[in-house]
């Protein structure tokens, strides 16, 4: 399998991982009764995928990949 097409399957995984998690945050937040139930999820959602792509940037240059 090529690099590629592995990176391919990554992103689409992480993409629905992350938009299930905004989702779910934000139904949380709407039932805790929070006036922007979209600030703290966002907030997260811009964090992780930082860390994420920090993160898969130097797995990607250690691997040499």
């Amino acid at each position: 399998m090529s690099t590629a097409h592995q990176e391919t399957i990554g992103m689409a995984v992480f993409t629905a991982v992350f938009v299930l998690v905004l989702v779910l945050a934000v139904r949380y937040q709407r039932r805790e009764g929070r006036r922007h139930p979209w600030f703290f999820p966002a907030v997260f959602g811009v964090v992780l995928g930082v860390v994420l792509m920090v993160v898969t940037a130097s797995g990607t240059a250690i691997s040499g990949w």
